[in-house]
């Protein structure tokens, strides 16, 4: 696989700039565009056409599940991450349903992005090993109180 482009929509503009340091340390990704809201995240994917968007749940003006939902209806459709601090059943079944492939926690980015961009940008789907331990154990405890 070639070169990766990537948008990272996040509100937070330290928080977009930390994502960009870490993503700029692998050689075949390009951050392609920012999105400080939704709603440029959607624009900047309609006319960037990137391999894969960074997207948080609670972007303004366009929360993240529907930039995720816009996103991947049109076509060539990116891969879409989540990239947020919530890591909720609830959140990751959204993300989900709307079209992302990939859920990363925020505190685990620096451990999980780049593994989440490559898995996701072969066509693969990615969630952080915490989030996965964490919805085993909603899961098994969800189990028992039937």
């Amino acid at each position: 696989m070639g070169q990766i482009r990537i948008v990272l929509a996040n509100h937070h503009p330290i928080v977009r700039t930390t994502l960009r340091s870490l993503l700029e340390q692998e050689p075949l990704f390009e951050i392609v565009g920012e999105a400080a809201n939704g709603r440029e995240a959607v624009v900047l994917s309609d006319y960037r056409r990137p391999d894969v968007v960074l997207l948080d749940v609670h972007l303004p003006i366009v929360n993240g599940i529907s930039a995720a939902t816009e996103i991947s209806a049109k076509s060539p459709k990116p891969g879409i991450i989540m990239v947020t601090e919530l890591a909720d059943e609830e959140y990751v079944v959204e993300a989900f349903k709307a079209g992302a492939r990939g859920y990363v926690r925020a505190d685990s980015a620096q451990a999980d992005l780049a593994s989440a961009v490559r898995t996701v940008a072969e066509g693969n789907s990615y969630v952080s090993p915490s989030i996965t331990s964490q919805l085993s154990q909603v899961s098994q405890a969800q189990l028992r109180s039937s």
